[in-house]
């Protein structure tokens, strides 16, 4: 399974992070944040793109996305895989024909633009050759992490989250090759990280022991601003498996660290 962190700079330094989407394998996205960025060929091979939830910095670029997949040939509908929360909100607050054309209803050469599916939490579905478990965060708004499996690897990925149980009693069950978990705010602003639902680097650290076993660990989600701040508490933390994610690199799991 490869994984890697998109892109969302534009005239700053390439690992300033304002924007989130994963790309994996080449045509599953995880959120589309900075996905309508990145370069066409890229976007074009895209046919799934899974939702963590409902806020603008992991909505950002989905309909200019959309509207880049639009072309003289037939393509299929974009499949969107979404919680119930995240399902209404596009429906409500995006596409409602005032922010952005309906695409949810729209069609394109005959063909629906996109397909918008449910994502029943704790449920595994099959997306293509990625089978794919939902399990609810601690989040303001109905916010969810992700299990990726295929036959090669297992895979976590916790976005936009507080200190948070559930997922980690699935974490430690089965085989785990790698977590992607957000460190959004350095510890002198802990307050903030807790009233908005986000982690510091302290709290990263009490979430990874939550997981109880050593484990590719991959930072994310880290707010520009306090980019250099957080990077260098989480390298005080010392934890031997854990990087900063960057977007420059493909992670590959099973993991297979230089």
């Amino acid at each position: 399974m490869k994984m890697q962190l998109l892109g969302s700079s534009v005239g700053q330094e390439e690992e300033d992070q304002f924007l989130t989407s994963f790309l994996v394998d080449g045509s599953l996205a995880i959120d589309a944040g900075s996905l309508g960025l990145q370069a066409m060929e890229i976007q074009l091979a895209v046919t799934d793109v899974l939702l963590t939830h409902s806020h603008v910095d992991h909505l950002a670029t989905l309909p200019v996305f959309l509207e880049n997949r639009l072309g003289p040939e037939r393509i299929e509908p974009l499949r969107v895989w979404a919680n119930e929360s995240v399902a209404a909100a596009l429906q409500t607050d995006l596409f409602n024909g005032r922010l952005w054309p309906d695409f949810l209803h729209l069609e394109h050469g005959g063909v629906p633009i996109m397909d918008l599916r449910i994502l029943t939490p704790e449920v595994p579905t099959q997306i293509g050759r990625h089978r794919v478990t939902a399990v609810r965060v601690d989040h303001p708004v109905a916010t969810d992490g992700f299990f990726l499996e295929t036959s090669e690897a297992r895979v976590c990925i916790v976005g936009d989250t507080g200190p948070t149980e559930r997922i980690w009693e699935f974490a430690r069950v089965g085989r785990l090759d790698g977590v992607f978990l957000e460190a959004s705010f350095p510890d002198d602003l802990q307050e903030l990280a807790k009233l908005t639902g986000h982690l510091t680097p302290r709290l990263f650290a009490g979430e990874l022991d939550k997981i109880g076993r050593d484990v590719a660990v991959i930072a994310f989600h880290i707010k520009a601003r306090h980019r250099m701040q957080v990077e260098g508490e989480l390298r005080a933390l010392s934890r031997p498996t854990l990087r900063i994610g960057r977007s420059t690199e493909v992670y590959t799991f099973p993991w297979a660290p230089a």
